[in-house]
């Protein structure tokens, strides 16, 4: 969990400092770095609380469109 974590975190935050690559017309450091960050992030969720219950948790009534919209999200970031 914790190295999931640390390493999501690390690279959420590192991805701020591709702004100025982003700033010169090359947004893939920073969109990389900030999907993979969210993964691990994610990932890091899945060994605390276990997969079926993150999925469940994610496809509550409530939060449905939303986690919907946010993995939809990280795909297509990763596919462009």
């Amino acid at each position: 969990f914790v190295m999931c974590f640390v390493s999501g975190l690390f690279l959420s935050l590192t991805s701020l400092l591709s702004l100025t690559s982003l700033l010169m017309g090359n947004p893939i450091p920073l969109t990389m770095k900030f999907t993979f960050g969210n993964v691990l992030s994610m990932g890091a969720v899945g060994f605390l609380v276990g997969p079926s219950q993150q999925c469940k948790s994610m496809l509550a009534p409530g939060r449905r469109l939303a986690s919907l919209l946010y993995v939809t999200s990280l795909a297509v970031t990763l596919c462009s």
